[in-house]
């Protein structure tokens, strides 16, 4: 019986149709990435109808994606009947701000795919059964995002909830799908194609990263979603040394500190993989992705990435092979030590003082970065200040700094969201909201989270530092499904049945 044939493959079909249609759709604003879209939705289509496990085949293709910032721009003005209707202002401050434009996301057709698939699946009824633990969190965030998008009256507020919503109910369906995955086979399959799909985006965005980094430019892999960067130019990262500037890699993401916390989840899901595999050729990729991400996030220069990298993978494997008993000190490896020092050429030297420097600068006083995340904690207070009771919208931080724009030390303004997401989240939802997600938070651990593990510890350790330093594990698609995807590694190593190793 062939695809087309099997009757329970007619919905699938007419999705694939209808994701490479509006894929089709885009040539006009890009060629390439249009085509990429259209060729990655056919494929998966051929593959989700061949598969009988469909939910877990869509599951499969959003690991898949994650690391592509393969995004589209809504327009600001549309034309209905003749009529223009402006959709979003994203200018402040005199400056359009891509933060205040609505934009697209492959994930958000990761999530569209998810929510289909799980319908189709399983129906509506047996949805709002597997629902019906968070009920009362999930229509009080629904109340509170029409209440705060009545009174705030912004598309982009109205876009960013409708989107965090669908995230959170695709993640409830998710984590109760996985929870209950009882299917030997099933488990087998997700295992394996996993620990490949994690070796191979790590391979991609290593090799990208490196090229970036000693090309000191982006590479063209635009229709991927990597950023149009330069050394030395203002909008993007770059660092100095010994008045050389280099750029940091940023792979397929919009920043390295996000290619930093993609790192850092593959090596902690990678860790995971490798606890509940059984086969010998599955753990040899799981020590090889670890290794290679271990390495490549020292090329993202970003500080916190790196040590919360290295700290997981030392505290995690020594903790696992001391308590199987396998830890084992090899002391043979230090007689090449000697011969690499002698053969390190300047460039060698050249690499580890520039890595050196991006770390003693916190110490020196002349760290830029510290000093602007400082200016917008201040405009943050003052932005909660003014909004305290419903907050300013879901992604309308930067509209609202207004004439207190803080400025770079090169004069530049510095129209971006606070560094911290408990400041980030005050500001977007208020006290109410903010009460509402809390309450939410402590529920959804309360059910499934349990004993803490020095695994767990170790993700809502990295999960809180981030969010002290940094905003994108709430306000960047990628970030959203990075923490996502650190939240399910939580619930799963709650489960004895997942476990080959207890």
């Amino acid at each position: 019986m062939t695809i087309i044939n099997r009757r329970s493959n007619l919905p699938y079909i007419f999705l694939t149709c209808l994701l490479v249609v509006s894929s089709l759709l885009l040539v006009n604003n890009s060629f390439s990435k249009a085509i990429f879209l259209a060729v990655l939705f056919f494929v998966f289509g051929i593959k989700i109808c061949k598969s009988k496990h469909k939910i877990l085949t869509s599951l499969m293709f959003g690991l898949i994606v994650l690391p592509y910032n393969i995004t589209f721009q809504l327009p600001e003005n549309i034309d209905v009947l003749g009529k223009k209707i402006t959709l979003n202002d994203s200018y402040t401050n005199g400056m359009s701000v891509n933060y205040l434009i609505p934009t697209l996301s492959i994930l958000d057709v990761f999530i569209f795919i998810t929510l289909f698939s799980f319908i189709y699946s399983l129906g509506i009824k047996k949805i709002a059964k597997r629902l019906s633990n968070y009920k009362y969190s999930l229509i009080l965030i629904l109340l509170f995002f029409i209440i705060q998008n009545i009174f705030i009256k912004e598309f982009l507020s109205v876009f960013n909830s409708i989107r965090i919503y669908a995230v959170i109910v695709s993640f409830l369906l998710i984590v109760d799908y996985l929870k209950n995955l009882h299917s030997v086979n099933s488990k087998k399959l997700l295992i394996k194609n996993a620990i490949i799909i994690n070796l191979i985006n790590t391979l991609i965005q290593g090799i990208v990263s490196i090229l970036q980094f000693l090309m000191g430019e982006s590479i063209g892999l635009y229709f991927l979603g990597e950023s149009k960067l330069l050394a030395g130019k203002v909008y993007s990262s770059f660092i100095t040394f010994n008045n050389s500037v280099y750029l940091r890699a940023y792979g397929t993401f919009p920043h390295p500190n996000v290619l930093a916390g993609f790192f850092l989840f593959t090596i902690l899901f990678t860790f995971f993989l490798y606890r509940i595999s059984n086969k010998e050729a599955l753990r040899s990729i799981c020590r090889a992705t670890l290794l290679l991400c271990n390495f490549f996030v020292i090329i993202t220069f970003s500080r916190l990435g790196i040590l919360l990298s290295i700290l997981s993978t030392t505290v995690l494997l020594t903790s696992y092979y001391w308590k199987n008993k396998k830890l084992k000190i090899n002391f043979n490896n230090n007689k090449h030590i000697e011969s690499r020092k002698n053969n390190r050429d300047d460039k060698n030297y050249s690499f580890a003082g520039l890595f050196l420097s991006r770390f003693t600068k916190l110490f020196s006083g002349n760290d830029n970065s510290i000093t602007e995340r400082i200016q917008l904690i201040k405009v943050s207070f003052s932005i909660i200040k003014r909004n305290y009771l419903v907050g300013t919208g879901i992604g309308n931080f930067v509209r609202n700094i207004g004439e207190e724009v803080p400025y770079s030390a090169k004069g530049v303004k510095i129209l971006q969201p606070v560094h911290n997401i408990f400041l980030l989240c005050l500001s977007d939802l208020g006290i109410i909201g903010m009460m509402i997600f809390v309450y939410s938070f402590i529920d959804f651990c309360r059910k499934n989270i349990g004993i803490i593990t020095l695994f767990k510890m170790a993700i809502l350790t990295d999960i809180l530092l981030i969010g002290f330093f940094d905003h994108y594990l709430i306000d960047l698609p990628q970030g959203i499904f990075i923490l996502c995807g650190l939240l399910c590694l939580c619930v799963l190593n709650k489960r004895r049945e997942w476990d080959s190793n207890p």
